[in-house]
């Protein structure tokens, strides 16, 4: 009788979970970035709503400080959340779109942009600490400048 032997080696499995392993290294951290870089969009997109809403708003009013919210009230969205606060007798402001904490981006404070009434737009926070240099503008990824 002759019994041929089939199957795998646990050098081959082990190679296999080596490779697999390695590859996951590599893989999970660049998706878990792209992930977070495309929340970061919905915060943009909410600070140009709001300013264009806020031009509207004081169109009508002549003042960006009555009511809630510098005048305008925003609902969170799924990642972010927006507040305002008014200056100059309620003839400018700052709006400031936050992440939420419990949003899966990495904790409170990572993210923070702004804008004002002259659409003059920054990078507050980006990953938990101000940018270096300062960010005239509202980044989208580690290492990218204005």
């Amino acid at each position: 009788m002759h019994f041929r032997n089939q199957g795998f080696t646990l050098i081959e499995l082990m190679i296999a979970v080596a490779i697999i392993a390695i590859l996951s290294a590599i893989a999970v951290p660049s998706y878990t970035d792209y992930v977070r870089r495309g929340k970061l969009v919905e915060a943009h997109s909410m600070l140009a709503d709001f300013r264009v809403k806020m031009e509207v708003y004081y169109q009508d009013n002549r003042s960006y400080a009555n009511g809630a919210a510098c005048g305008y009230s925003v609902s969170n969205g799924k990642s972010f959340s927006v507040g305002c606060v008014p200056s100059n007798n309620g003839q400018s402001y700052i709006a400031t779109a936050s992440n939420l904490a419990s949003k899966g981006l990495g904790g409170a404070g990572d993210f923070e942009f702004t804008v004002n009434e002259k659409n003059e737009q920054a990078t507050t926070k980006f990953y938990g600490a101000p940018p270096s240099p300062a960010a005239a503008c509202w980044l989208t990824k580690k290492g990218a400048t204005c």
